[in-house]
């Protein structure tokens, strides 16, 4: 039996577990929440069920975002700003999704929901998670440029989703979670201690959340392998690159220098590469948090 301790100030639903749960059973639970709620927004499983398919238009995209107000709202708004530049204003969603590409709708439907799903909120720590997910995507796109890959924008979603399994834990299981985060303080290896803990690391909870999205088999892979991307197999650059990508954003954030040689290498790029790639992804994510209003700073 678990044993639970209760601090000075500490409700029954923030107690903290002070021995490890059980692994299969936690897998469950979470298997569970994510079949039982609607983790993404029916209008965005909608929109990722037919992205998917070889066949989709742009006037189907927009008769199923055109269901939507909000996301209506903020796709008009996106692409009559002037982070394109359109001379006459658009008022058409389908004329929207037309200039602005299905990899671009893609990556914007993925932020929206992730965002709406997991991160909306006045919280300082729901926004520092939110500009790591939206930090580490642009980042990844950049960098996706810079080397020559032919998937910015898939990148880019991979790079927003490498820490879902963290939101996820977050959201659906908050005690475990609290008790986690306590138990990995200071610890040089926290991967070991999550899976010591939880009997699963973030990064596989997040790989089987995607796969419950059903999404595509290199987006799971970068985020199964975040922390070892050369087990990645035909998807190790990307995982590589989104590795590579996470790290350059943390150090903006935290103000370090710390660098895996081995992930500069696999592309032939410095640091100084992987900072100016960060740079503009600080100066999209402002642009991109202003068109489609969505929070980009701690309050």
């Amino acid at each position: 039996m678990r044993k639970i301790c209760y601090g000075k100030n500490q409700s029954k639903a923030e107690a903290v577990f002070t021995e490890p749960v059980d692994p299969e059973q936690f897998k469950e639970k979470i298997k569970s929440r994510l079949g039982d709620l609607d983790t993404i927004p029916f209008v965005y499983r909608k929109l990722l069920s037919i992205l998917n398919s070889p066949f989709v238009s742009a006037r189907d995209l927009g008769k199923v975002i055109s269901t939507d107000q909000s996301l209506s709202i903020r796709v008009l708004r996106m692409v009559n700003s002037a982070y394109y530049g359109v001379s006459t204003k658009v008022m058409s969603v389908t004329q929207a999704v037309s200039m602005l590409g299905l990899n671009v709708v893609r990556s914007l439907c993925f932020c929206l929901a992730s965002y709406d799903s997991f991160f909306a909120g006045t919280g300082n720590e729901q926004t520092k998670l939110w500009r790591a997910s939206m930090g580490t995507g642009l980042t990844a796109k950049n960098l996706a440029q810079i080397a020559g890959l032919k998937c910015p924008e898939e990148l880019f979603v991979a790079g927003m989703l490498h820490d879902i399994g963290n939101s996820v834990l977050r959201k659906f299981a908050p005690r475990e979670h609290a008790a986690l985060m306590e138990r990995i303080k200071d610890e040089e290896d926290p991967l070991a201690v999550e899976r010591d803990f939880l009997g699963i690391d973030r990064a596989e909870i997040g790989a089987f959340t995607c796969e419950s999205w059903k999404l595509p088999e290199l987006l799971v892979a970068c985020v199964r392998h975040l922390h070892n991307p050369e087990d990645a197999g035909v998807h190790r650059r990307p995982a590589t690159l989104v590795a590579l990508a996470k790290q350059g954003w943390a150090n903006h954030e935290d103000g370090t220098d710390e660098w895996n040689v081995r992930f500069l290498e696999e592309f032939g790029l410095d640091s100084q590469e992987v900072i100016e790639a960060v740079k503009v992804a600080e100066s999209e994510f402002e642009e991109l948090g202003n068109y489609v209003g969505l929070k980009s700073k701690a309050s």
